[in-house]
């Protein structure tokens, strides 16, 4: 149908898209829910600052989340990985998005490509488990202090009659 060429752009860039569809139905409700809700921003304006401040984060924040996980955990390899880490993640975070449970981009992206790498044997394990390790602890015990934090704001925020 296509050239092996075009076939090895296009289906990656298709995988890249679905991935930024779920992503966007994922990370746009609970990023300005609040915002919305409380008519700071209005719903045209959603999507643009949505996109400016995910491409800001890739520009101030992404190369060294890509080193992280490209250097310390697995090498990737060819673009057919890239793929396969793309597609995963879409798929799963697609599946959540559609049963309105919230989830992790990150933890799924990360997942994959660890996956990725250790069926590929990419995986460098004596780098990778501090790592993952760190990582994990982080993804369990963040919530936690993020439910904290959240229940002391807002009990602070009654008390100076902002809410």
């Amino acid at each position: 149908m296509f050239s092996p060429m075009l076939s090895i752009l296009i289906i990656p860039f298709l995988a890249a898209m679905f991935l930024a569809i779920n992503m966007g139905g994922s990370g746009t409700s609970p990023s300005f829910a609040a915002a919305y809700g409380s008519n700071i921003v209005r719903k045209d304006s959603i999507p643009v600052l949505f996109g400016a401040f995910v491409f800001l984060g890739a520009i101030i924040a992404g190369k060294k989340v890509a080193l992280t996980i490209g250097k310390d955990i697995v090498d990737i390899g060819p673009l057919g990985a890239t793929f396969v880490s793309i597609l995963t993640a879409s798929l799963l975070l697609a599946a959540s998005v559609t049963k309105g449970i919230p989830t992790s981009l990150v933890q799924l992206n990360t997942a994959a490509i660890i996956g990725l790498g250790i069926c590929k044997a990419g995986y460098k394990p004596s780098l990778a488990r501090p790592v993952v390790r760190r990582m994990l602890g982080v993804w369990i015990v963040a919530p936690f202090i993020s439910l904290g934090l959240s229940f002391l704001l807002t009990v602070a925020a009654n008390e100076i009659g902002l809410l």
